[in-house]
């Protein structure tokens, strides 16, 4: 989808494989977003900080951690001054609670710890805030790879010409 008319080469949308983790999230992210940012230069920038990206959630296939998706967050608030961060999307209700919390951090400026308080802990079953790692294979993270450079050399092919980006 390139959008439409006035529009055209606004939407820019980025798909990504199934179980695109961490390193390979982050390294499509850099390609796209800090380019079209500098050339849209938006008076406010507005997200949707979907956890449905993580490797629990069990719709969508995707293979990020926590700490991935505070990562994207980390560079969204080094690239703008007036932001609104909203949530949304997400079905493993632990994951969404763990990452937005993370994010939240990251948007405060506050290192939490890893520990959930025992009560919390109890009560919702979540032995710590952060995942650690992803459990994706290296032959599905290959994969994922390969697709995301695809798409990413497509979005620069057919989008970025539009917006005087080389």
């Amino acid at each position: 989808e390139l959008g439409a008319g006035n529009g055209k080469g606004y939407s820019v949308n980025v798909p990504l494989g199934p179980y695109t983790d961490d390193a390979t999230y982050a390294w499509a992210f850099e390609q796209v977003v800090p380019p079209m940012l500098s050339a849209f230069k938006p008076d406010v920038l507005v997200t949707q900080l979907g956890m449905d990206t993580h490797y629990n959630d069990p719709l969508t296939h995707g293979g990020m951690t926590v700490e991935g998706h505070a990562h994207i967050v980390k560079r969204l608030a080094e690239m703008t001054e007036k932001w609104v961060a909203l949530g949304g999307g997400g079905y493993d209700l632990a994951a969404v609670a763990r990452g937005w919390a993370l994010d939240y951090g990251v948007m405060a400026g506050i290192d939490l710890p890893n520990e959930i308080p025992r009560k919390f802990r109890e009560q919702y079953g979540i032995p710590q805030l952060r995942d650690g790692s992803s459990p994706i294979d290296a032959a599905t993270r290959q994969q994922a790879r390969a697709f995301a450079e695809a798409t990413v050399a497509k979005v620069k092919r057919l989008i970025f010409p539009m917006h005087g980006i080389a």
